[in-house]
């Protein structure tokens, strides 16, 4: 599958360790938070806007926690896929995850739910902040996650893209992994944002195209 040209490249990998930084990881605490890291970089370039565009995010800025960041695309209401996914989050499947849906980390029962985050994140805006659990395994023991996702507009200003963070541990994780849906908080992003976006602002200015006038028909008369 290609990767368009507003994408950079994340490298794909497959690693089967949990991730030391996911919750319930007794490295967790000596690591960056990789959500507070996502967030904050968010809110930066943001800059006091509702949210900021794809296109001002830069991979260099998040590079410590690549390997857990991926991209979203809204296909539909309630549907996005992944653009791009990074190594970590690729290896829960075993496979690479760019074009699949959003869905295909959970379990059936949990994607219903999933749907509706998705159709809160797009059509809100929302922030969307989900703890995860996934299966016992004899002892391994279950897989605790979190997944947050922030909303980025695209650059016709519209809010179908986003960025967010997956870490998972608290076992050593057998792929395919998937989930189901433990908690979720949702926040409105609407009455956040202090500043107006220029980009959105020209879009809605802009002058509706001059349209061509309808062909007509003539009566033409031969008297001959």
């Amino acid at each position: 599958m290609t990767t368009s040209s507003d994408d950079s490249v994340i490298p794909i990998g497959r690693p089967r360790q949990a991730d030391p930084a996911a919750p319930g990881s007794p490295d967790a605490a000596q690591r960056p938070d990789p959500f507070e890291t996502l967030e904050r970089y968010w809110l930066r370039v943001a800059a006091g806007r509702i949210m900021p565009h794809r296109d001002e995010i830069d991979p260099r800025a998040l590079s410590g926690i690549l390997d857990r960041v991926f991209l979203l695309e809204r296909m539909a209401p309630g549907v996005a896929r992944f653009r791009l996914a990074g190594e970590r989050l690729n290896g829960l499947l075993d496979m690479d995850m760019r074009g699949l849906p959003l869905t295909s980390l959970f379990f059936p029962a949990a994607r219903d739910g999933v749907n509706s985050s998705v159709r809160a994140l797009f059509d809100d805006p929302a922030r969307i902040d989900m703890t995860l659990d996934g299966p016992r395994e004899g002892r391994r023991g279950r897989v605790a996650a979190r997944l947050l996702i922030l909303p980025l507009r695209d650059r016709d200003g519209a809010v179908t893209r986003a960025i967010g963070c997956l870490s998972a541990g608290g076992a050593t994780i057998k792929a395919p992994q998937r989930f189901d849906i433990v908690a979720e908080a949702r926040q409105t992003l609407l009455g956040y944002g202090t500043l107006p976006d220029p980009a959105v602002q020209a879009t809605k200015n802009a002058p509706n195209p001059v349209r061509p006038a309808r062909p007509y028909l003539r009566l033409v008369v031969d008297n001959s």
